[in-house]
């Protein structure tokens, strides 16, 4: 089978994290004996063709490279600060999604004559790219949804018709979780199938060495949180929880990976709290290095919340990673987060937006040193069990091949 992926977010290079979870997809499903194209815009002068780990990446040109979007920030509520910079992001990303689209579609057409499927990610514009490819190369069609994407077009009229008519016109629809796909139906009537992320198991493992992580960030606890610096993110109240736990555990260390455009804003929060002993915003940090991040602490945190604009998470991978390395988690009771964390069971749930509920769960987890072993013990086989890449890689080679079938 030949699979055409389409997709506006993908490692730029093998170790890059963006859009990772699309790539260990992709690896897993060659790994299994069938062929996958990456179709993706260029960026950052990268190859217009290329093979990271044996998926064929192929990147077309849509704008002069000074207009080109960085990738993972495509989103205009995710840097606007107001109406008149919104307006603008969203004027620029619209010549840029018009393009995109375009180029994408040529590209598609002359990949997708040796394909037997086409599957896009996120609805727009990759959505769109695929529907109109699928109807002039007469080949099935599939859209995952990821949360943001429907998000953004509940709020536009106009983009809520176009994303309708999109999503119906495929012939099968799939989402992120199942929390995402009550999101599709605020859109169209049309049958969603939940289908999550995977996890390289081996690779996020408990037995990774951390001695290098704890030497460098030498903290009791230390606690570890990944994510883009973004509002729905909810660092902001996990920085705000840190005065209250350290009253108990002084010596705590809280590690936070990731970039985005909230980074300046929450330096200057953990300034003003004096907290620059205690909380470490470390940037990027290379996928070969986060086995040893999840290894090194204590607990993980999600701290996401519901944003003003109404996003939130699909799912989050990182807390997937870190069950998958054997480590309780608490997070946060919005989004695909309560499908991902079994509260009790394999982490603990609670209010987002609140740092007093916050901090008083993590000092009784970091206290219950029993408490914290079953839930990471527990978490590990829950994701070997259902988040295993090589399951969900099955499950969507199952998928592709049942609606090639129904389509004959």
């Amino acid at each position: 089978m030949n699979i055409l992926i389409n997709t506006t977010s993908y490692p730029k290079f093998k170790g890059d994290f963006s859009g990772v979870f699309i790539h260990r997809l992709a690896k897993s499903i060659v790994n299994m004996g069938h062929e996958v194209k990456v179709v993706v815009p260029h960026s950052e002068n990268l190859p217009y063709e290329e093979i990271i780990e044996d998926v064929d990446i192929y990147r077309y040109k849509y704008l002069p490279s000074i207009f080109e979007a960085k990738y993972g920030n495509w989103y205009a509520h995710e840097q606007s600060k107001g109406n008149i910079e919104r307006i603008y992001i969203q004027s620029k990303n619209l010549i840029r999604m018009l393009a995109l689209s375009y180029r994408g579609y040529i590209l598609n057409n002359r990949l997708s004559s040796s394909s037997d499927i086409i599957f896009s990610n996120w609805v727009i514009p990759n959505g769109l790219i695929g529907h109109f490819s699928s109807k002039k190369m007469k080949l099935p069609h599939l859209i995952k949804v990821y949360g943001g994407d429907i998000t953004i077009a509940g709020r536009i009229p106009i983009l809520k018709k176009i994303v309708k008519k999109t999503l119906e016109s495929s012939n099968r629809i799939l989402s992120n979780s199942y929390y995402t796909a009550t999101k599709v139906k605020d859109i169209c009537d049309s049958p969603v199938t939940p289908v999550y992320e995977g996890v390289n198991t081996e690779f996020f493992n408990p037995n990774i060495d951390p001695s290098n992580i704890r030497e460098k960030y030498s903290g009791d606890p230390i606690i570890f949180s990944l994510g883009r610096l973004v509002q729905y993110k909810g660092f902001e109240y996990a920085i705000k929880s840190v005065p209250i736990i350290k009253k108990r555990f002084p010596n705590l260390k809280w590690i936070i990976g990731g970039t985005g455009p909230l980074s300046n804003s929450l330096n200057k929060l953990i300034k003003n709290l004096k907290l620059e002993n205690s909380i470490h915003l470390i940037g990027f940090i290379p996928e070969k290095d986060l086995p040893s991040f999840y290894s090194a602490c204590d607990l993980y945190v999600a701290p996401s919340i519901i944003d003003e604009k109404g996003n939130t998470e699909g799912l989050n991978v990182s807390v997937l990673e870190a069950a998958s390395t054997g480590k309780p988690v608490i997070a946060t009771k919005v989004g695909g987060l309560i499908e991902a964390v079994k509260d009790g069971e394999t982490g603990l749930l609670v209010q987002e937006k609140n740092s007093l509920k916050l901090a008083n769960t993590i000092t009784t987890l970091i206290s219950n040193k029993k408490l914290a072993i079953s839930l990471g013990n527990k978490g590990r086989k829950r994701i070997m069990k259902y988040f295993d890449i090589n399951i969900i890689a099955e499950n969507m080679i199952n998928i592709f091949e049942e609606t090639i079938r129904n389509i004959n």
